[in-house]
């Protein structure tokens, strides 16, 4: 979502110093399988609701830029949002279960 929102506003043509890369990677194992199952945020009913989640055809692998249905099993994940031509670093995000 960061790349896509640098890039509309390089497409919208408005100044910038650089584009924002950024790229996530999630870690899922066997271990995660869970019968299948992940929690869904209800949003504004305020409550968590569980819901039948397509499986993966992967397990314990590392995957960059993961489909919905992959990050609902990931034990950890990480994110990097890069500046490439001002060699920065702009967002660093790490979590695990």
């Amino acid at each position: 979502m960061i790349s896509a929102a640098s890039l509309a506003l390089a497409d919208a043509r408005l100044e910038m110093r650089d584009l924002v890369a950024a790229c996530s990677l999630v870690c899922i194992c066997k271990s995660a399988l869970a019968c299948g199952r992940a929690v869904i945020y209800a949003g504004s009913y305020g409550r968590d609701v569980c819901a039948d989640v397509p499986q993966s055809r992967v397990d314990d692998a590392l995957l960059l830029d993961p489909t919905p249905e992959e990050a609902h099993r990931q034990q950890a994940s990480a994110l990097l949002a890069h500046m490439p031509l001002a060699n920065l670093v702009r967002a660093f995000a790490a979590h695990a279960c």
